[in-house]
């Protein structure tokens, strides 16, 4: 959806004749942190948690959504794909976002994709609903995340999705586990985030 930088020249990597190097530094912590973004969220919400509502989870047969090229590192005859919206929940555990004014589901804060050997997701990701870190969290799983990818672009379906427009920017990375890439992750960010994070540029 969004065009690529290669992280090994990320910060040389341009949007608009804008440098990433030119982001502020929380936008820059954000794009280029192996923390989790579902706990960075809460955090920066001052939310009780990061809801996770899942669009889509099924084998993915590489038709229709562009991948990023280190999903073939990922071993398996049947490759699951996972998407979901992310947002910070209220504090009265609503369920209307941050917001909750009643007006409904407030846009997600982050779009993330994932990518799993069907054998992986069954052992790593038991509750469906759950977060992917909280279902390794739970498991006292030992991760690396290494950041693969840093992505800046434009996308109609995001800008409905999100309620603003583009350009986005975006990351994918690797979670490793004992030597082995156990999932491909690829998340945007919603441009709200400048509420919480401070301008985008420096």
């Amino acid at each position: 959806v969004l065009s690529a930088r290669d992280d090994a020249t990320a910060m040389a990597s341009m949007r608009s004749d804008v440098a990433l190097s030119a982001l502020s530094p929380t936008w820059r912590m954000l794009l280029l942190s192996d923390g989790s973004v579902t706990r960075h969220l809460a955090v920066l919400y001052g939310a009780r948690k990061t809801e996770v509502e899942v669009r889509w989870q099924g084998e993915d047969d590489g038709v229709g959504r562009a991948a990023p090229n280190d999903v073939k590192m990922i071993k398996g005859d049947k490759i699951i794909r996972r998407e979901v919206f992310l947002r910070p929940s209220a504090l009265d555990g609503d369920g209307r976002g941050v917001d909750g004014d009643g007006g409904g589901a407030t846009p997600p804060a982050v779009y993330a994709s994932s990518w799993w050997s069907e054998t992986e997701m069954t052992k790593f990701m038991p509750e469906r609903e759950s977060s992917m870190w909280a279902n390794l969290r739970t498991q006292h799983v030992e991760l690396y995340r290494e950041i693969r990818m840093v992505y800046c672009g434009h996308s109609a379906e995001l800008e409905e999705v999100f309620q603003a427009k583009g350009p986005f920017w975006g990351r994918h990375y690797i979670f490793w586990n004992g030597g082995e890439p156990i999932t491909i992750v690829y998340e945007v960010f919603n441009p709200s985030l400048v509420d919480v994070l401070g301008p985008l540029e420096a």
